[in-house]
C-alpha cells in the first residue's frame, strides 16, 4: 500500500506542478494579449493624430499640424509599443513578401494562360490555312481568299498568308483584266 500512496502523492506533487506551470503560462498569454491590445489602441490613436496633422498642414495650420505629429510621436516612445513597432515592420515585411510571392505567382498563371491561348490560337490557324492552301491549290481563290481571311483574323502574320492573299489579289486582278479584255473583244466583233 505505500507504493501506491507514493504513487499517488507523486502524481498529486506533478499534478500541482503542471497546474502552476499553467496559470504562469495563462497569465503570460493574457499580460500579451492586454499589451498587444493597448498597443493596438495606441496604433489607432497614432494614425489618427497622424492624420489630422496632415489635415490641418493641408488647411494651412502649421502649428496644430506640429502638436498632432508630436502627438503621433509620444505615443511611439512607450516601451512596450517599441516591441510592437518592431513587430509590425516584421508583420508588414512578411506581408510584403507574401504579396510579391502572391503577384509572382499570378504572373505565371497569366504567361501559362497566354501561352495556352497562344497555343489555341495557333492550332485554330492552322486548321484554315491548311483548308486555304488547299483551296488555292484548287485554284478556287475566291474561297481561299476567305479562309486566308480568317487566319489573318485569328492571328496576323501565319505563315505565309500575306504572300497567298498578294497572289490571290494578282490573280483576281489577272482574271478581271482577262475578263475586261473579253468583253472589249466582243463589243468590237459585234460592233
Amino acid at each position: 500500500e505505500k507504493p501506491k500512496i507514493k504513487g499517488y502523492t507523486y502524481d498529486l506533487k506533478r499534478l500541482l506542478e503542471q497546474a502552476e506551470k499553467n496559470i504562469r503560462k495563462v497569465e503570460e498569454e493574457i499580460r500579451r494579449a492586454e499589451i498587444r491590445k493597448q498597443n493596438e489602441e495606441r496604433e489607432t490613436r497614432a494614425i489618427e493624430h497622424f492624420e489630422k496633422g496632415n489635415q490641418f498642414y493641408q488647411e494651412g495650420k502649421l502649428k496644430e499640424a506640429r502638436e498632432q505629429w508630436e502627438k503621433t510621436l509620444e505615443l511611439s516612445k512607450d516601451p512596450e509599443m517599441k516591441d510592437y513597432i518592431r513587430e509590425a515592420r516584421k508583420r508588414a515585411k512578411e506581408h510584403g513578401l507574401a504579396r510579391k510571392k502572391e503577384e509572382e505567382e499570378r504572373q505565371k498563371r497569366l504567361e501559362a494562360e497566354q501561352k495556352k491561348r497562344q497555343r489555341e490560337l495557333e492550332e485554330q490557324a492552322e486548321v484554315f490555312y491548311a483548308q486555304a492552301v488547299s483551296l488555292y491549290n484548287s485554284k478556287d481563290y475566291d474561297q481561299a481568299q476567305i479562309k486566308f481571311e480568317q487566319v489573318e483574323q485569328v492571328l496576323q502574320g501565319y505563315k505565309r498568308t500575306g504572300r497567298y492573299l498578294g497572289a490571290i489579289k494578282k490573280q483576281q486582278d489577272l482574271e478581271r483584266t482577262r475578263q475586261d479584255q473579253l468583253k472589249k473583244d466582243a463589243g468590237r466583233r459585234k460592233g
